[in-house]
This record gives C-alpha cells, sequence and structure tokens, in this order.
C-alpha cells in the first residue's frame, strides 16, 4: 500500500471515530439530563473511541513524517571518496591526525619536481575549488588572465605571428609563391606559489571555528595579492614575467619584435599633461590592433585610477 493510500485510510478511520464520539457523547449528554443508569459503559466506549481518534493521527503524522524525509542523494564511488578525504583532512587540520589520510592516499614524497621527502598530504579538491574560486574574485588579473593546466614543466605554446602575403594576377598569371606566416614559441617560467598559514591550536579546538573555511580565505587572499604583483612586475624567475617588468618600445607593431610591448609617453615624467590628459589614453587604445580592442582591459593602480577618475574637460566637467 502506498503512503498516500494509508494516509486516506488513516483519515477515513479517524473520521469514523470522531463520528463515533459524537455519538456517545450525545447519548451520555441525553443520558445525563434522564439520570439513566449504564453511564460507565457509555464513558468507557467514549475513551475508546477518543484513543482510536489518537492513534490514528499519531500514524498520519508518521506517514507525513516519512514522505517529507528528503531522500538521500546518491554519491558516486569518486564523490563518497572525496567526502571522505574532506572529513579526514579536516582531523589532520584540527588533531595532527594522520590516520584517515594515511588510509586514502600516500604521502606524497615525490610531489616536487625536484623529488626528495617534502611532500604532505593533497588538499581536498572541495576546498582546493573554494581557494581557486576565492582568488578569482579577489585578484583582478586571474579575471582576465587564461589559465591552462600543464603536466609538465616543460610546456610550450606556439603564437601564430601572421605574415602570410599575398597578391593580385590576371585570371592565366602565373601565381609566385608568397610569404608564409610564422609560429613564435613561448615557454612560460615554471614555479610554484605557496603559502604556509598558521593557526593556533586554541582556533583549532573550538568547535565553531571553521577550519576549511579559514585555510581557503588566508590561502586565496595571499594568492591573490602574489600572483598579481607577479603578472605586473614579476621578475620570471620561478614566477610569471610581469607586463611591465620587460622591454617595451615606441615602435609600431610593424616593426617592433615579437615579444616587445608597446609604450606610448605621456610627455611628462611619471604624470599626465596639464590640459587634454586624456588624449593619451585615446592614443593608446588606437595603437592597439583592431581586433584586441573588443576585450581590451585598462590595468592601473588605485593611485592612478583615482587620478583618471577626476579627469575634467574645459568646461569642468568630468570626464
Amino acid at each position: 500500500m502506498s503512503d498516500l493510500s494509508q494516509i486516506h485510510e488513516a483519515i477515513e478511520t479517524a473520521n469514523r471515530a470522531f463520528e463515533a464520539f459524537k455519538g456517545l457523547n450525545d447519548q451520555r449528554l441525553q443520558k445525563l439530563e434522564q439520570g439513566e443508569a449504564g453511564l460507565g459503559d457509555k464513558l468507557a466506549a467514549m475513551h475508546q473511541a477518543f484513543d482510536e481518534m489518537l492513534g490514528v493521527k499519531a500514524s498520519i503524522d508518521a506517514l507525513e513524517a516519512r514522505m517529507n524525509r528528503p531522500a538521500a542523494a546518491y554519491l558516486s564511488d569518486a564523490e563518497q571518496l572525496a567526502q571522505h578525504h574532506k572529513e579526514a583532512f579536516g582531523q589532520y587540520l584540527r588533531k595532527g591526525s594522520e590516520l584517515g589520510l594515511r588510509e586514502l592516499e600516500s604521502k606524497a614524497y615525490a610531489a616536487s619536481t625536484g623529488g626528495g621527502a617534502d611532500g604532505g598530504y593533497a588538499i581536498p579538491k572541495v576546498i582546493d575549488r573554494s581557494i581557486e574560486a576565492l582568488a578569482i574574485n579577489l585578484s583582478p588579473i586571474r579575471s582576465i588572465a587564461s589559465v591552462q593546466e600543464v603536466v609538465t614543466p616543460d610546456f610550450h605554446k606556439l603564437v601564430n605571428v601572421r605574415g602570410t602575403g599575398s597578391g593580385w594576377v590576371g585570371e592565366v598569371a602565373a601565381r609566385p609563391a608568397t610569404s608564409t606566416s610564422g609560429l613564435a614559441d613561448i615557454k612560460p617560467p615554471m614555479g610554484e606559489l605557496y603559502a604556509n598559514p598558521q593557526a593556533t591550536q586554541q582556533m583549532l579546538d573550538d568547535v565553531f571555528f571553521d577550519a576549511e573555511q579559514w585555510l581557503a580565505e588566508e590561502v586565496a587572499i595571499e594568492f591573490a595579492r602574489a600572483e598579481g604583483a607577479a603578472f605586473i612586475v614579476g621578475d620570471g624567475v620561478n614566477k610569471p614575467s610581469g607586463f611591465l617588468a620587460g622591454t617595451t618600445a615606441t615602435t609600431d607593431d610593424a616593426t617592433r619584435n615579437f615579444g616587445v610591448l608597446q609604450h606610448v609617453v605621456t610627455g611628462v615624467a611619471g604624470g599626465f599633461p596639464a590640459t587634454n590628459p586624456a588624449d593619451v589614453l585615446i592614443a593608446l587604445v588606437g595603437k592597439m590592433k583592431a581586433a584586441y580592442r573588443a576585450n581590451a582591459r585598462f590595468v592601473m593602480s588605485k593611485a592612478l585610477l583615482f587620478e583618471v577618475a577626476s579627469f575634467k574637460d574645459t568646461s569642468g566637467r568630468y570626464i
């Protein structure tokens, strides 16, 4: 019998018991008025009917609770393993207990590319994704840069620098060979960004202290800061080469070597000209290839941002 059928039958039973209770109660009142004997039997029957009503109500409540109980979510083997890993990692954070982690994974003695016994335990994927998501939200560079996952430090990226030639000829004229596109090889510098946040034992012993959230936030904030600095002024030693740390030139794309960024001078050392300062920014956009303008972004420090935001036209209105 289905749960709905059981509830329907229980309601019908309750209705019959209540009708019997009302009938017996009416008889009781009538007999009280007439002073008839046998009142005790009538009261006993009423109590029995009332008990039946209470029992039916309890059955209905139990059925409703069973129907309202959320269905158990099905977890795949990988999801169950990830959940166990997360729980064991939490015990490792709070109590230093390695037992659960030992059962789930072997120590990563060869975790670093140079080898050695300086491995450790892998962070659960749930926490790892939280760190990555927070870092993207906190780092402006992360929000506009692309991320490439690699399995080896010997990673190369080929970039098409164009250069294919063309020409106009008659219908039956010879078609001599034209120049071909060139490919530039980029090998990003590889390194590891790490953080080693520290928590007191008192914090970890506090049942209300969310160690996982604390770890994710601390690491994400530091990763965002370090990545932002490296992408801008990094020296390329075990970290990215910052776009402001490399060689720049004022020459156009056609004459500038691949990998050399172009800069536009403002005419004033360390600042903007006193008149029409926004013209420099317009010139900067104009120097960019049309294909790149749609997704282009301005990147500047907070101080420079507020300086640019204060630009005004000749009438004193903010631009």
